[in-house]
């Protein structure tokens, strides 16, 4: 285990020294090599401003995504896929992942007692709040893989685009995408001097300003710098008499450049930070058999505001090089991001004082793909990555008190190192002009080292452990696709996805590690445009059988609650997605996603000894429908007016792996609206819009840290707002 450790470290090394190397050596190159089309279009790096369509659109416009290591249409590649632009994220107020469930089918996100979300997709998903747990949704920000939890509270700001791909992506993005991935494409300098600013205000307070300028510095070098402030009162009152709940202050901004010096070399160096003093959403307790709270949702009895405070900063250095048909892909990732935070105080005795902890993580990651890049038959991308965390984290846990002076202090702190080296690559060949296959296949080695310490519950003597485990794991993917004629795309796959093993940050001393959990899903498929491209269906069908499941919960001795993540199970998982656009007359265009899904353990031993086989998974509701019609008028003068109605609604989502009652959400229906008016030559742009219009309630998460107070965490209620848009 020592020798494998050292080779590891010595690896790793060499890939971040290699990564230093080319950085230097590669912008320099004189690359002598056949011309080949630039990877840029500067002629259309500027999409017109302003929030409606200055001329009237005859048919939908082709989406080009990156899913798959390179540039294709969306409609020609044979994964499940979702994607949602600056101006669908904007109207449907998707600000984080936190809010991505609105613009793709069957996928849920909560958020715990802190601010970051856990992700489901297709029922995959995690809901250990521990800061070392690994999801089953992998988040990459310009293509740069999130590890740690607390990266993925991070505001969404001057963004491009959003992807997001259902389904285990284990070939091209590696583990931890067992339920899918999502792409968050931020924007790039261009050659084009210009930017925007926006303003905004609404419900409580809200007050948010974003803004971007773009510069071209040379011929050859562009610049761009963007920000985000945010900042908004609570909205749930607190009878406890201090500060209203739900409070929001962000602050985000990045800078970068991007040099270009010739045709075949494109490199994007940028930087970004975070700053969050937040509150966590608030809590509403359950006494037992009763819902929380009837009639007064939003009303909370809290002794603190559950301050959260993150701050984050990274940067991201790319490359791309062109020569002899073949694309180099570089990238260089680096992110820290730093925790504080106090939760509690929720319940009506007082019983569950409050807990409390801090944290920071540090990764690096670099990848290095060389993919084919001609025409031809053939098509292959071939890469490496590594990455490297190092975590620290402590948590304080008051607990519950069980009589006047009793001691019920707990005090855990860990560290964990995590390591791992990935190869990887897929092969596509076109048989025919119309058959298509391809296969894939990545090797991943990972290696975790944590040390804990702990002072039990009853103020029980400091115990300490050091433990190590690693895992040499593959996983691939393939497929076959046949094109019947241009509009009409049919595929089936099989792809198998890996979820890492890990230790119970939150256990005791003496728990072993846990296992990875895999993930075998087959999929058939179809893409389809209809009436000259004013019709897009996208169906698919699929089957996963997932084993030894990463189930998390929490036991109770003497009434004291003990977290644990163990491989406790497997199941099986079936649905059906389907993708609508359609654009009925000029002026309108209708899109929407639904899924239907069943996610049910087929073995599972409760802690208790119970068979809980038959059990849902949590995350995974049954149905989810999210959409919205757009309305687009143009006026005279490159001005028009603009609307839309949008939708997200999701049934009965069980919170818990043992479908605990109440912890559940018993579903609902959010509408909202944005009407707007562009003016100015498309310079300015005025809308007002609702969201949750409803009120509805809901559950974005559930705790049962007593059995006697089941505690549910609430999401907003009706917000309403205006904003302004200034183009430059």
């Amino acid at each position: 285990m020592a020798l494998k450790q050292v080779k590891s470290e010595k690896l790793l090394g060499s890939i971040f020294t290699s990564a230093f190397a080319v950085t230097l050596a590669l912008p320099f190159t004189n690359a002598k090599a056949q011309s080949v089309t630039p990877t840029v279009n500067h002629a259309a790096e500027k999409s017109p401003p302003g929030g409606v369509e200055t001329h009237q659109v005859s048919a939908l416009p082709d989406v080009v995504v990156t899913a798959t290591r390179r540039s294709e249409r969306a409609q020609s590649i044979p994964i499940s896929i979702s994607t949602a632009d600056a101006k669908e994220l904007n109207n449907r107020q998707v600000h984080s992942a936190a809010d991505i469930e609105a613009i793709a089918p069957n996928v849920f996100a909560v958020k715990d007692s802190g601010i970051q979300p856990k992700l489901f997709i297709r029922g995959l998903g995690v809901t250990d709040f521990n800061a070392n747990a690994s999801g089953s949704v992998g988040v990459y920000l310009d293509d740069v893989y999130l590890n740690n939890s607390y990266l993925l509270g991070m505001p969404w700001f001057d963004v491009q685009d959003v992807e997001v791909l259902n389904g285990p992506q284990g070939t091209l993005y590696g583990r931890n995408v067992t339920g899918g991935a999502i792409n968050v494409v931020d924007h790039k300098p261009t050659s084009v001097l210009g930017g925007y600013l926006n303003t905004e205000y609404g419900s409580y307070n809200l007050r948010n300003f974003e803004g971007a300028l773009n510069a071209p510095l040379t011929d050859k070098l562009d610049a761009r710098i963007a920000f985000n402030y945010r900042d908004r009162d609570g909205f749930a009152k607190n009878l406890d008499g201090g500060k209203d709940i739900g409070r929001i202050d962000n602050l985000a901004g990045r800078a970068s450049l991007r040099y270009r010096p010739n045709d075949k070399q494109d490199w994007l160096l940028s930087y970004h930070f975070t700053n969050i003093d937040d509150d966590a959403p608030p809590y509403q307790f359950s006494t037992p058999g009763n819902t929380p709270n009837i009639g007064k949702p939003w009303v909370v009895t809290q002794s603190n505001n559950n301050a959260q405070k993150i701050t984050e900063m990274g940067g991201v250095l790319e490359g791309n090089i062109l020569f002899n048909g073949l694309k180099l892909t570089t990238i260089t990732g680096y992110d820290q991001v730093s925790h504080n935070y106090t939760t509690g105080g929720a319940y009506p005795d007082a019983s569950f004082v409050m807990d409390n902890g801090f944290g920071s993580s540090q990764q690096y990651s670099q990848e290095f793909r060389l993919a084919s890049n001609d025409a031809s038959r053939f098509q292959w991308v071939a890469g490496l990555y590594g990455i490297h965390e190092k975590l620290a984290a402590v948590l304080n846990e008051p607990g519950f008190n069980l009589g006047p002076g009793s001691p019920y202090f707990s005090h855990t702190a860990y560290t964990q190192r995590d390591d791992s080296i990935a190869e990887f690559g897929q092969i596509s060949y076109a048989i025919t002009s119309q058959v298509k296959v391809y296969a894939g296949l990545r090797n991943t080695w990972e290696q975790k080292n944590f040390w804990t310490s702990q002072q039990g519950w009853f103020q029980a003597p400091f115990a300490q452990e050091k433990l190590q485990a690693s895992w040499d794991r593959p996983t691939w993917s393939a497929g076959v696709n046949y094109q019947f004629n241009k509009n009409i795309l049919t595929y089936v796959s099989y792809n198998r996805g890996a979820r890492s093993g890990g230790f119970n940050a939150g256990g005791n001393i003496g728990d072993p590690a846990f296992g990875p959990e895999s993930v075998d899903a087959f999929e058939i498929g179809t893409k389809t445009n209809w009436f000259n491209n004013r019709l897009t269906l996208d169906l698919s069908a699929f089957y996963n059988i997932y084993s030894n499941v990463q189930v998390y919960s929490l036991v109770y001795t003497n009434n004291q609650p003990t977290e644990y993540l163990t491989n406790a199970g497997s199941a099986h998982i079936k649905g059906v997605e389907a993708r609508i656009a359609a654009q009925p007359l000029p002026e309108v265009t209708i899109t929407s996603n639904v899924g239907f899904l069943d996610a049910r353990f087929t073995h599972f031993i409760g802690y208790s000894g119970a068979n809980l086989a038959g059990n849902y998974l949590a995350g995974a509701p049954k149905v989810t429908f999210n959409g919205a019609v757009d309305w687009n008028h143009p006026l005279d003068n490159q001005s028009g007016v603009y609307g839309e109605f949008n939708w997200d609604a999701r049934t009965r989502t069980y919170l818990t792996a043992e479908n605990i009652l109440p912890l559940y959400d018993p579903g609902h229906w959010f509408l909202g609206f944005r009407v707007g008016y562009s003016f100015g030559g498309g310079k300015y742009d005025l809308s007002v819009y609702g969201k949750n219009i409803l009120n509805q309630v809901a559950y974005i998460n559930a705790l049962d840290m007593n059995p006697s107070y089941p505690t549910f965490i609430l999401g907003d209620p009706a917000t309403y707002g205006a904003q302004l848009k200034v183009n430059f």
